[in-house]
């Protein structure tokens, strides 16, 4: 009788002992919630996640101790849990700044290494949410475009005519254009564009409204429907959450192709704001650069959704 009531009373005390936490991780910028955030009680092997609604809950012993949340793209948090007062509890975390060094080229072979490198690994993160983030995958989108294309011959010069008589393309000379960095090249099609693209994906429909357009070159002299027809067929729109890009009647890998991190090297540049939206500045270019492969910037947004 005596042993029967020792453990009823050893097993009310250990149930005692231990409390239930819950609470929310949200972005402490925009406010949205952060699912499978990593969340370890300090010390111990006790640890859980948030859920796709943000939300986490674990028992924990009823003691002083430290909290860990720690999230993608965020500052590390720890918080203090206090028996009797840490049981809800809202957390916000701050996105992670980027410090950038001063950057020093020399003629070494650069070490560039995919394991513990934290561009890779938001890469592979952007990789795992290209279904969610891809905008043919929702129901409606609108969104502005602005696109500015030249397509030209590098260092031309005009050939003179016989006996010094004027060739029959001497007056491509007043089309003749230079670069900034010195280099001759020959305008074929200048287009500029600005308009707004309405999308539906049931019925699908898809709409655009030209706000401005400006075109120049020397096929506004010529017969534009051959050359617009296969500069229409040649640089086509570009979809970066597809595996590989057709361009140049070439199938290029994107870089968030799910081989992209053995295709490309990737650089965390910087970090702004556009439009309001703290953005990261994510560089790439080829692991070979004799291979055919994109060099340019995304910019991921530093919150939940890591929108580009």
């Amino acid at each position: 009788m005596v042993f029967l009531i020792a453990t009823l009373w050893l097993a009310w005390t250990t149930k005692g002992q231990n409390m239930e936490i819950k609470g929310t991780v949200t972005d402490s910028l925009a406010g949205g919630g952060l699912p499978y955030a990593s969340l370890v009680l300090k010390g111990t092997t006790l640890r859980t996640a948030t859920d796709e609604a943000d939300n986490f809950t674990f028992t924990a012993p009823s003691t002083t101790g430290t909290l860990t949340v720690s999230y993608l793209g965020y500052d590390t948090k720890e918080i203090q849990i206090t028996p009797g007062k840490s049981t809800n509890l809202h957390i916000r975390l701050v996105p992670t700044g980027i410090a950038l060094n001063e950057i020093v080229i020399n003629p070494q072979k650069e070490k560039y290494s995919k394991k513990e490198n934290p561009a890779v690994t938001l890469v592979r993160h952007l990789i795992t949410l290209r279904k969610n983030n891809d905008p043919y995958n929702h129901e409606y989108y609108q969104y502005d475009r602005y696109e500015k294309m030249i397509f030209a011959m590098n260092e031309y010069e005009p050939k003179p005519g016989k006996n010094g008589k004027e060739g029959k393309f001497d007056f491509l000379v007043d089309y003749i254009d230079t670069l900034d960095i010195g280099t001759t090249i020959l305008p074929i099609s200048e287009r500029e564009k600005i308009e707004t693209i309405y999308y539906r994906k049931n019925p699908k429909t898809e709409k655009r409204l030209v706000k401005g357009n400006h075109s120049a070159g020397v096929d506004e002299i010529f017969s534009r429907d051959g050359i617009q027809q296969f500069l229409g067929e040649a640089l086509r729109e570009v979809d970066i959450f597809r595996n590989d890009i057709p361009l140049f009647l070439q199938r290029f890998v994107s870089p968030l192709s799910t081989i992209g991190p053995d295709y490309y090297k990737y650089y965390l540049l910087d970090t702004l704001e556009i439009n309001g939206q703290p953005c990261v500045d994510l560089g790439f270019v080829p692991f070979n650069s004799e291979t055919w492969g994109f060099t340019g910037h995304l910019y991921v947004t530093l919150d939940s959704t890591f929108f580009i």
